[in-house]
């Protein structure tokens, strides 16, 4: 739908209103959606991706430490992200015949609460669908042993490792408690 007032473009779509005047772009005063997407004097349209890069890029660094740390232990990371249209297995691992399907969570600064709590049951019970997905579809004739596990990562506001907790079956204690080593 598009209306024209006073000069000014209104283009609706859904619940989406985009406002744009072209004369804002040099002035620099229409932004919408604050830190998302600003019309400013270097460009029409900017999509801002630090939200984005910051989260993601957070989320990665904590499963590359998570994957090199079991790694070093011996375990052998067959899948990293692995998607299923049930949901993601951040780490798919194998140690002593055993299966690994591991979450990895990971905070900057502890601000957010503990990596731990944010598991919920929902999440639980999705990891395990996963982990049966993931088995019935690379090894359909077999009934190996297998656990749902976490890796919890703090970082400080620098990226550097504060906290690794290992949990290599949620129902369990912590295997490895991290402190400070990179």
């Amino acid at each position: 739908m598009h209306h024209k007032k006073c000069g000014t473009l209104v283009w609706q779509k859904d619940s989406l209103r985009l406002l744009a005047d072209p004369l804002s772009v040099f002035f620099n005063h229409l932004s919408y959606f604050p830190g998302r997407i600003s019309i400013d004097s270097h460009s029409l349209f900017r999509y801002d991706m630090r939200m984005a890069k910051g989260k993601v890029g957070l989320g990665r660094r904590g499963e590359s430490l998570a994957a090199a740390r079991l790694t070093a232990r011996g375990y052998a990371i067959l899948a990293q992200n692995w998607f299923c249209a049930v949901g993601e297995a951040d780490l798919v691992a194998t140690h002593g015949g055993e299966w690994y399907f591991i979450e990895v969570r990971t905070r900057r600064g502890g601000l957010a609460g503990a990596p731990e709590e944010s598991i919920t049951p929902r999440k639980r019970a999705r990891m395990a669908q996963v982990a049966q997905r993931y088995l019935s579809e690379y090894l359909p004739d077999a009934d190996p042993a297998w656990h749902l596990g976490l890796v919890a990562v703090v970082l400080d506001r620098n990226g550097r490792l504060m906290r690794m907790t290992l949990y290599l079956d949620l129902e369990g204690e912590p295997e490895e408690l991290l402190d400070g080593e990179a």
